[in-house]
């Protein structure tokens, strides 16, 4: 299996790595992508894929965090994708409509950040890792102008209702599948990840974030994993083993790892 989105380099798990990776092989996890979120942890995800090269990772601004993008940043993300054995993606970038009323402004500075990362991704054939919350309406419409993408890209944790599934994948994109399809009351999950083409699926867990049924919020780890492709593999009728195989492949493709 590939955690195709995992934030290991979060305070909460990054003081016991080791840990989760051992453990994580041993369940069968044999690959993390790490996004880049911040200004701050972009700055050490090089440092963790140095030491553990069983991770890949992300060079992106999440837009919870667009104030931090300037010319300066930017050049900063182009020159960690530009150099050999760092960064695989561009991401996780995108637009969060909940966090910009929490914050009290409107969506320009997220659809700025976007763009200029959008504009990285295709400049640089790297794929991007999209964070889409509330505003499958507007990213579609920024996506159209920038795609196809024949990089890639994944939008993680996917959020959108099942007939927006064939409108993204005519973009060239795919779908990080994970916790939220473990509880009960996640109808449009469910339903959604019936129409994603296979050749389409990743697993994530997010952590620790976006925790399965039966784990208290913020408290999700990289084991749970294998609680997602299970739950995925009953919801598609389709085996176990087809689920691992295919979601491994297909991140291994997107991040050419």
């Amino acid at each position: 299996m590939f955690d195709s989105h995992c934030h290991l380099d979060d305070p909460t798990l990054v003081a016991e790595l080791p840990r989760w990776l051992d453990e994580g092989a041993s369940l069968g996890i044999t690959g993390w992508f790490v996004p880049g979120v911040s200004r701050e942890r972009q700055a050490g995800l090089r440092g963790l894929n140095a030491q553990h090269p069983e991770l890949c990772f992300g060079a992106g601004i999440h837009p919870w965090y667009v104030d931090e993008l300037g010319d300066q940043l930017l050049s900063a993300l182009r020159d960690a994708a530009e150099q050999r054995g760092d960064a695989v993606a561009i991401g996780e970038c995108g637009l969060d409509s909940g966090h910009a009323k929490r914050a009290g402004h409107g969506m320009e500075r997220q659809v700025l950040a976007f763009e200029s990362q959008l504009a990285l991704s295709c400049d640089l054939q790297l794929p991007v890792v999209l964070h889409i919350v509330g505003a499958h309406g507007a990213a579609l419409k920024i996506l159209r102008r920038f795609g196809p993408f024949p990089q890639g890209g994944v939008l993680h944790a996917y959020s959108g209702s099942a007939e927006l599934v064939g409108d993204y994948e005519a973009l060239g994109l795919s779908f990080g599948v994970g916790g939220l399809i473990t509880r009960s009351g996640a109808r449009r999950a469910l339903a959604a990840v019936l129409e994603m083409s296979s050749d389409r699926l990743l697993l994530e867990t997010d952590a620790p974030d976006m925790s399965p049924e039966g784990v208290p919020p913020g408290h999700n780890t990289p084991l749970t994993l294998p609680q997602v492709a299970q739950k995925l593999a009953e919801l598609r009728g389709e085996t176990l083993q087809i689920i691992d195989d295919v979601t491994t492949a297909n991140a291994r493709r997107l991040y050419s790892v």
